[in-house]
């Protein structure tokens, strides 16, 4: 359908005049609204996202208000299965254990200074859910304090609500991580077309989930936040 389907640029990272040229390109003729990236570019070479290679790249992003999408999958591996299991049994393992590229990608945004360095620059955590994100900016907090890091400019949750996004779909407690977080960074998704989406059952994920909440909390989860992070204009405006 005309306006529905709204890709995410890959660009030749390998070539950063060629990477930016291809971001603008991608930006200008076609209209798209966000690039999908490797948290992980040293597994082919390159220098972490963090170092001065990257800097026309991120400043072009920021410029244009497109944001960064961290996929889960897309950054360093996962590890090894313990030996043993069936197929079916291996792929709901590996698919659980995912997510931990995405812990990995937020971890290194927090602590490297990338987040200082380009404070409207914004990140979304992919397909990843959302129920681990206060335990992990919690814990990135206390570590903070325990190993007297100095140089952050900001507390983990304050960069997390100043510039990361994280997306979810299966998870139907998410009242805590909403309080937690706050309702602003939030965005729900329905993994459509992969096996595990919520398809046909959409409507009942979205009660289970957001039904408790107040309405104008629903209205930022379900499409304002992502209207807001990729720059698409609402109905009626």
């Amino acid at each position: 359908t005309a306006g529905r389907l709204l890709p995410q640029a890959l660009l030749p990272i390998w070539d950063m005049d060629l990477c930016v040229r291809e971001l603008i390109r991608c930006h200008e003729e076609y209209g798209l609204v966000g690039i999908v990236m490797t948290d992980s570019p040293e597994l082919w070479k390159l220098p972490t996202l963090s170092e001065h290679y990257w800097d026309p790249l991120w400043t072009e992003a920021q410029d244009r208000g497109l944001p960064i999408n961290f996929h889960i999958g897309g950054g360093a591996s996962i590890g090894n299965l313990w030996a043993g299991m069936d197929q079916p049994t291996a792929i709901a393992a590996m698919s659980s254990l995912a997510d931990i590229t995405n812990m990995r990608g937020l971890i290194n945004l927090i602590f490297s200074g990338l987040l200082d360095r380009y404070p409207n620059l914004k990140f979304v955590s992919v397909e990843s859910g959302m129920g681990w994100i206060p335990f992990l900016l919690e814990l990135a907090q206390y570590q903070i304090g325990q190993n007297g890091v100095t140089h952050l400019r900001l507390t983990p949750l304050e960069y997390f609500r100043r510039q990361i996004y994280a997306s979810y779909w299966f998870e139907t407690d998410v009242a805590y991580a909403v309080q937690r977080l706050g309702p602003d960074n939030i965005m729900f998704e329905t993994d459509f077309p992969h096996p595990a989406c919520l398809y046909p059952s959409v409507q009942d994920q979205v009660q289970k989930s957001l039904g408790g909440l107040a309405q104008s909390v629903q209205r930022k989860i379900l499409y304002e936040t992502a209207a807001k992070v990729y720059q698409l204009p609402l109905t009626g405006e």
